[in-house]
C-alpha cells in the first residue's frame, strides 16, 4: 500500500508541475517569492538538502552497509522522491533557460524513473532503472552544484 501512495503522490505533483508550466499558471505570491533573492537562496538551500538527502540511501547501502535500516532509508527515499517536484516548485515554478532547463528536465527525468521503478519488479528493468537512475542522480547534483555556483559568483 506504502508504494501505491507514493506513486500517486509522485504522479499526482509531477503532472501538476508540468500543467502548470505547460498552460503558464501562475500564482502571484509565488512568483513575487521568487523574486527575493533571499527566498531563492533559501529554498534552493532547501531543494540542495533534499538531493544531499537522497544520498543517504547510497550511503547507507554502499558505505555503513546498514541492511537493517535499509529498507527504512528505501521508503524515505521513495517519499522525498515523491515530493521532490514540490520542492523543485516552490524553488523554481519555472523551467527556466539554457542550463536550468537542462536541469530541470534532469531532475524530472530522474523522478520520473524513480517514480515508475517503485512499481516493477522486473530485473531486467531494475538494471536498466538504477544504472539510469543513478547517471541522472550525479547529473542532477553536479548541474546543481555548477548553478549554486553561478548564481553565487554573478550576484
Amino acid at each position: 500500500m506504502k508504494n501505491k501512495s507514493i506513486i500517486l503522490l509522485g504522479s499526482i505533483f509531477f503532472m501538476l508541475y508540468f500543467t502548470q508550466a505547460l498552460i503558464g499558471f501562475d500564482w502571484a505570491f509565488i512568483d513575487e517569492l521568487q523574486t527575493n533573492n533571499i527566498y531563492k537562496k533559501w529554498s534552493g538551500f532547501v531543494l540542495l538538502l533534499s538531493i544531499l538527502f537522497q544520498w543517504i540511501l547510497t550511503f547507507v547501502r554502499a558505505v555503513l552497509k546498514l541492511k537493517k535500516d535499509e529498507k527504512l532509508f528505501l521508503q524515505l527515499h521513495k517519499w522525498i522522491g515523491a515530493i521532490s517536484p514540490v520542492l523543485f516548485y516552490i524553488h523554481s515554478a519555472k523551467p527556466g533557460y539554457a542550463i536550468l532547463l537542462f536541469l530541470t528536465i534532469i531532475f524530472f527525468l530522474n523522478a520520473f524513473i524513480g517514480l515508475i521503478s517503485v512499481s516493477q519488479n522486473n530485473k531486467n528493468f531494475y538494471r536498466f532503472y538504477i544504472l539510469s537512475h543513478i547517471i541522472l542522480s550525479v547529473s542532477v547534483l553536479s548541474i546543481s552544484i555548477l548553478h549554486i555556483w553561478l548564481v553565487f559568483y554573478y550576484n
